[in-house]
């Protein structure tokens, strides 16, 4: 699911320059968001069907993986897309990847 939003937020980034980064993570969200709400929907309630083995460790497995993975989905849209927005203004401001502090002196392309 990362992986999903985090390419649709480079293809709205390159195929909209001129916008900013909220409204390339809203377009971002738009087009990948359907994508992982269908996948974790699926993915949680398999795991909690699945809960209703009568094996209790298998049953208890899947209750807390389907829990898991209804909170990886909440997660990954309430707080990876504002990474996404914070990383996208920290790289056009020319900032360090892990001393975000500090300006590069050398201009670094974003089509990289």
């Amino acid at each position: 699911d990362t992986f999903v939003l985090a390419s649709e937020f480079a293809r709205a980034r390159l195929d909209n320059p001129e916008a900013s980064a909220e409204e390339a993570a809203t377009l971002a969200v738009k087009h990948g968001g359907v994508s992982i709400l269908v996948t974790s929907v699926t993915d949680g309630l398999a795991f909690l069907i699945g809960s209703l083995t009568v094996l209790p460790a298998l049953s208890w497995f899947c209750i807390f993986t389907g829990l898991g993975v209804v909170f990886l989905f909440i997660f990954q849209i309430t707080m990876l897309t504002p990474a996404l927005v914070l990383n996208d203004r920290r790289a056009r401001a020319n900032k360090y990847d892990l001393l975000c502090c500090f300006t590069s002196k050398k201009e670094h392309p974003f089509d990289d």
